[in-house]
């Protein structure tokens, strides 16, 4: 037979030149008879190409001249298997398998084929004698790994990804499961790393960006997650699983029309996927949809009973519709051992609000506790890195409690900065700010930390501010004007208005009130404040989106150590600092709205009018809004929150010595609460 004709042929295959290589083949035996090589290799082309009834004859015809041939069952096996018969498929390999038990290839690929038919203990059954026969065969434990994860046994997954690289230190698939498995459980650094030693010659899977999709929003890097959540879909466009995850990273943007669609788009795809759902479910209340989320719950009641997502939604759905009976029966099933951490950690929060609606003081802190104590489990599984803020205050006490002598150069109409302890109405009051044409509100976007950093990365930090001379701080200013208007820009889509008075919101800048005073002399501040009380409990109610900074807020004696650290560094600069600060209190915001606004307005010297009118319109409009308070600020001013730390005086005792200062500070006399 001709070799280099044969060897043509081999190569037609493998390009998917099937007519070129069935033609090939039929001259080969025409010319030479029959040869069972070039027979095989003329029907697996047929196959390939469409044509099986063809196929399956020449199939038919070798095999009853060759029986026992085992590459011939083999290879018909797997082209069988390819064009999606795995029934048939399944009893090739196993005819295989009897006439060569030790074909490693048909063992693992009858398992593949199990899989496609959902027969799982049997796929892991094959995948166990493949490692019985061969020990370290690293597709066997990489799919067994595969198995464990879809079956919700982690532990075991893990075992078995983190062997198949000890086998083979490169294996992508086992660092993409290794990464999946870090991103289930809150470690999107881990998952980053394991994604990191991927070969750039194999990134180009959709599951390699899928993965790095959900790691870059968990870790914040929203703008690298979509990216890579599009170019997953690009690879797969036909998969609802990566246009789901497309979904999220649009919506982790504030794209609510992209993310929508997303979440449609992957429903179409696949009219059962539950999560595709929840998300868009979860979509509406976040946007303060509620009628649209409620229609959805509706017309899916089928799959509520079954499906603890849309059990969770429901449940959210009923909390925020004053249905506290009905939220925490919701709640009760997806609390219990054996649930899954999120879903128990997800329904604590909102068990703990509809208690707290109840009145249930103790139940209510017992679901925040459980909650909390989730949260700081599964994130301190990852290696969230030092903690800068906590860290740096010390330091600021020691080295900026003098005054400044250098200062920048004053500029036309200087951003106003509005700050105080996190849960202190800053959300309300910026929303309120927002709603006047002429002001744009710069909402928690790390502009000021930008210039922090700066600072942070040359010599005698932070002690170094007060080394700068007015041309260097004016460069520094420059540079935080700058950096708002590219960040804007990411956040909103809008630019840098120098039109409209800028206000710059951000709960805990006022650490850095000597820096924003040295950057804008004639800056006005705003700092609002709560009874200190309100504030550490509403802290401790809340599901932060997690940093390492955040888990001091996951028990009441760490939130509170941080409120006596930020606020007292706050007292300890008002005599030195001469501040152009004004305060403002939440209790008299939602008491007193228009005479507690007029009088801020007149401090940054702005018309008020505009800002005294009904604030839900303007809320409603905003679309997501990516703090804990969405849901608060799209309502009309209520006052239920105003000090509701009565109704915790018993479970507050032991931090009540540590804030008792801040409340004599504040003017927090019991006589005012009233």
């Amino acid at each position: 037979m001709d070799r280099s004709r044969f060897a043509q042929a081999v190569r037609a295959l493998s390009g998917s030149q099937y007519e070129d290589c069935v033609r090939l083949c039929e001259a080969l035996l025409d010319e030479y008879g029959p040869h069972l090589d070039t027979a095989m290799v003329q029907a697996i082309a047929l196959c390939e190409s469409g044509q099986m009834e063809a196929g399956s004859a020449c199939f038919d015809a070798l095999q009853s001249a060759h029986p026992d041939h085992a590459d011939l069952l083999y290879n018909r096996a797997s082209v069988t298997a390819r064009c999606g018969d795995h029934e048939q498929a399944v009893t090739w390999f196993r005819r295989t398998l009897i006439v060569d038990p030790d074909h490693h290839s048909a063992r693992n690929n009858l398992a593949s084929s199990l899989l496609e038919l959902d027969q799982h203990e049997a796929a892991a059954s094959c995948y166990e004698q493949l490692l019985a026969r061969q020990p370290g065969h690293v597709g066997a434990l990489f799919n067994l790994g595969n198995l464990a994860l879809m079956n919700d046994h982690p532990e075991q997954a893990s075992a078995r990804f983190s062997e198949a690289l000890r086998r083979q230190p490169d294996h992508t698939a086992s660092l993409i499961g290794l990464a999946s498995l870090a991103n289930a459980e809150g470690r999107y650094q881990d998952a980053l790393e394991r994604l990191s030693r991927v070969p750039v010659t194999e990134q180009r899977r959709a599951s390699f960006y899928r993965e790095r999709s959900s790691a870059c929003t968990g870790a914040g890097s929203f703008p690298q997650a979509l990216s890579d959540a599009q170019r997953a879909v690009e690879i797969e466009p036909g998969s609802a699983d990566l246009t789901n995850n497309l979904g999220v990273c649009e919506s982790g943007q504030g794209h609510l029309e992209a993310a929508e669609q997303a979440f449609r788009a992957a429903m179409t795809l696949d009219p059962g996927h539950v999560q595709a759902l929840a998300n868009l479910i979860d979509l509406y209340e976040l946007s303060n949809r509620m009628d649209d989320g409620q229609s959805l719950l509706l017309e899916h009641a089928d799959l509520i009973e079954t499906q603890p997502s849309l059990q969770l939604a429901q449940a959210r759905y009923l909390q925020r519709g004053n249905q506290p009976e009905a939220a925490l029966a919701a709640c009760r099933t997806l609390m219990a051992d054996g649930q899954a951490d999120r879903l128990r950690r997800d329904a604590s929060f909102i068990a703990g609000r509809a208690h707290d609606v109840l009145r249930q003081s103790q139940a209510a802190i017992d679901a925040w506790t459980l909650g909390n104590d989730l949260v700081a489990s599964m994130y301190q599984r990852d290696q969230l890195g030092e903690e800068t803020l906590v860290s740096i205050l010390p330091a600021l006490a020691r080295h900026w409690l003098q005054p400044m002598s250098a200062k920048a150069d004053s500029i036309e109409r200087p951003p106003v900065f509005l700050f105080g302890f996190q849960r202190s109405g800053t959300t309300l009051l910026d929303t309120m700010l927002g709603s006047d044409s002429e002001i744009q509100v710069m909402e928690e976007l790390p502009v000021l930390n930008r210039i922090v950093d700066h600072l942070q990365r040359q010599p005698d930090f932070p002690a170094n501010l007060y080394q700068l001379q007015t041309e260097e701080l004016n460069q520094l200013r420059d540079e935080y004007l700058t950096s708002a208007s590219s960040c804007l820009l990411e956040a909103t889509g809008e630019s840098l208005d120098r039109s409209k008075l800028l206000i710059d919101k951000s709960p805990l800048n006022g650490i850095f009130a000597p820096l924003i005073q040295a950057l804008f002399p004639e800056a006005r501040l705003i700092m609002a404040l709560r009874h200190p009380c309100d504030v550490v409990l509403s802290c401790f109610m809340q599901e932060f989106t997690m940093t390492p900074f955040m888990l001091n807020y996951t028990s009441l004696k760490g939130v509170t150590s941080v409120y006596e650290q930020v606020m007292g560094l706050w007292l300890n600069y008002l005599p030195v600092h001469s501040l152009a600060v004004h305060t403002i209190r939440y209790e008299d915001l939602v008491t007193n709205k228009d005479s507690s606004l007029r009088a801020l307005m007149a401090h940054i010297g702005h018309r008020a009018e505009a800002v005294l009118g009904d604030h839900t319109d303007h809320a409603t409009r905003r679309g997501l809004i990516n703090t804990p308070s969405y849901h608060q600020v799209s309502q009309p001013v209520y006052t239920s929150a105003r000090y509701r730390w009565r109704r915790y005086e018993a479970q507050l005792v032991e931090v009540m010595p540590i804030l008792e200062p801040f409340i004599q500070a504040f003017g927090y006399a019991e006589g005012d609460e009233g």
